[in-house]
């Protein structure tokens, strides 16, 4: 028989060489003016820099580690073993420019962010990973083998530990004489700044003093919000976004004049004001509007906006007069310079529809009548929402002049809620701010918040970032809990714990959703009873059975007194009773009795609407 085609040989291995060789003519492939380019070799510094030490000439090989997976940031939460011992070196400035770090395991002293914040104090930059540009690497215990194998196969890289670092920093040391006047510096620098907040709490006070004693009881005013006590009363205490303010104060005062009665509208009707929550949006509406001779009327989410609301209040707002233009005083200049030829001009109303985005549901058709209603309005209207790309604004948008709102810098929010703060006689210093900055989200009404609650509790007058992070952590416990991981909690109890304390936290799970809650709780509670406890699933329902009727009770007769009973029924009976047979089993339902109710509904409409049109 005929011997078969021989196999073709496979291809030869890769060898170091080759690689070198591809990477070589690679190389020659690039411009001149990069192929020119020498390859600098960094020197080591002296030997008082430590380094990662490696094993002797002469000692046998080490056996290979244990291939294992490395989990990410495992090393996050681990406190430095000699955190707060060691004294942090004085370095000139800029003594790190042009240096690149890396940053892996614990250090001794120092976290993480704290290595941080040195080294771009003096000038270095950070990298989280092994870039071509890293310089040097700050490494500590338990470091990710795998990033320690990329640093080490690195000839250009410096491995230092956390005194290694301190080192590099005092190796350009500045003498007394500097660092006394760099002192000096700071000092007057911090007195500076001390002034002008106190400077801007005299003028804060003096803007609240005026407006308590504007208002009809000063002692509902002295109970008032710090949101509302110190909202902005001009234009001069809105905080960020000053284009965004001269955009829509142009807008205001040249809207009568590109709007002529009976002529055609030369510009936008409206304005659509877009942008997160607490960034001032509709502050800023108002008192801009007062500003510009208008008289502000709101309407927002608590209002009914549905189309037929919308027709019948809105067309004889946009269309006709306000009471204070008959019997107020028209004799004097407008904005435009032209003085009224009547005591009856056109009406001076700025209509602002707050919270757009959410007119759906009770407000059908709402959207609709108000974009009719611009297009033929003879006052300016503000649309103000939270996300100008949600389905519900998309027509609205191509009838609106928009302005999208942005946050305020960090500096300008910090100088606005110190202020405040000193004026309340709360000394916070400007690291705590924007610690508390952080933990809000940059929501300033969510800060100013959270500086009201600070003065309430037993906490220093001067409290520290770290006793701020923990007072954040324990009151935003249940804000950042969902559903899902409450009602977790509420059939899960640990050994040992107190009866009387586990019904204080499961009614306030309970309180954290009081709508919410018992449907959750009616839904689950049943994959929480263990097969062969028949009498805790039927206590259980007979105890979320009273707290509906609790509950149904307190919403018809208004009887307030009766939701600490409808929680302690409806949400903290059931899991007291079945928190014993180990928790939930299975995943947490969403309650499907929202659904049911949402399609109820919907076809009680439809049918109506049949009916109106069957007549």
């Amino acid at each position: 028989a005929r011997p078969g085609p021989t196999p073709p040989a496979p291809p030869p291995a890769t060898t170091a060489m080759h690689v070198e060789e591809e990477e070589e003519e690679d190389v020659s492939t690039r411009p001149a003016a990069l192929a020119k380019r020498k390859k600098v070799v960094r020197e080591r510094p002296s030997s008082t820099i430590s380094a990662v030490p490696q094993s002797p000439a002469g000692s046998p090989a080490a056996a290979p580690p244990p291939s294992f997976k490395w989990t990410g940031k495992s090393n996050t939460g681990v406190d430095p073993p000699l955190h707060g011992q060691k004294e942090l070196p004085r370095g000139a400035p800029g003594c790190l420019a042009g240096k690149v770090f890396l940053i892996t395991g614990v250090l001794d002293s120092l976290y993480r962010n704290e290595c941080e914040d040195l080294i771009k104090e003096y000038g270095g930059a950070i990298a989280k990973s092994v870039t071509k540009k890293l310089t040097h690497a700050v490494v500590g215990t338990d470091a990710g083998p795998s990033k320690l194998a990329k640093i080490q196969a690195r000839s250009d890289v410096l491995v230092v530990d956390e005194d290694g670092l301190f080192a590099l920093i005092e190796v350009n040391k500045p003498d007394k004489a500097a660092l006394a006047k760099a002192d000096e510096a700071r000092r007057r620098a911090e007195e500076r700044d001390a002034k002008k907040a106190a400077d801007a709490a005299k003028q804060v006070q003096r803007a609240a003093a005026a407006a308590a004693s504007a208002s009809s009881s000063s002692a509902a005013a002295a109970a008032d919000l710090w949101v509302t006590k110190y909202a902005p009363r001009t234009s001069k205490d809105l905080v960020g976004n000053p284009g965004l303010l001269s955009k829509y104060r142009e807008w205001l005062q040249h809207w009568e004049a590109n709007h002529p009665i009976g002529g055609k509208a030369l510009s936008e009707n409206a304005v659509l004001m877009s942008g997160p929550p607490g960034l001032g949006k509709t502050t800023m509406a108002h008192v801009v509007a007062r500003e510009c001779g208008y008289e502000p009327v709101e309407f927002n989410a608590s209002d009914n906006r549905a189309k037929k609301t919308v027709e019948a209040t809105l067309s004889e707002l946009l269309q006709s007069h306000t009471i204070n233009q008959f019997f107020g005083n028209q004799s004097g200049p407008d904005l435009t310079g032209a003085v009224p030829t009547s005591a009856v001009s056109r009406a001076r109303v700025c209509v602002i529809m707050d919270e757009v985005d959410g007119m759906s549901g009770g407000d059908r058709g709402g959207s609709a009548a108000l974009i009719k209603l611009i297009k033929t309005t003879k006052v300016p209207v503000v649309c103000i929402c939270n996300d100008k790309y949600s389905t519900k604004v998309k027509s609205l948008r191509f009838y609106c002049r928009e302005l999208e709102f942005r946050r305020p810098t960090v500096e300008q929010m910090i100088h606005r809620m110190a202020s405040i703060a000193t004026a309340e006689g709360l000394n916070v210093a400007p690291d705590t701010l924007r610690t508390l900055l952080g933990m809000c989200n940059k929501d300033l009404r969510q800060c100013l918040n959270t500086l009201q609650m600070l003065r309430l509790k037993p906490l220093p007058p001067n409290p520290t970032p770290k006793q701020l992070e923990e007072f954040g952590s324990q009151s935003a416990t249940l804000v950042n809990l969902s559903p899902y991981d409450m009602i977790t909690k509420v059939f899960r109890a640990t050994p040992g714990d107190d009866p009387s304390r586990r019904i204080d936290d499961l009614v306030s799970l309970h309180f954290a959703d009081p709508d919410l809650m018992p449907l959750f709780t009616c839904e689950n509670y049943a994959r929480a009873a263990s097969p062969d406890n028949i009498d805790g699933v039927w206590r259980a329902a007979d105890s979320i059975a009273m707290g509906n009727l609790a509950d149904s009770l307190l919403r018809s007769t208004q009887r307030w007194d009766l939701a600490q009973l409808s929680g302690v029924m409806g949400t903290a009976g059931p899991g007291i009773i079945l928190a014993r047979d180990g928790g939930l089993r299975g995943r947490v339902e969403f309650p499907e009795w929202l659904g049911k109710n949402s399609m109820r509904r919907k076809n009680v409409r439809l049918v109506s609407e049949l009916h109106v049109r069957l007549q």
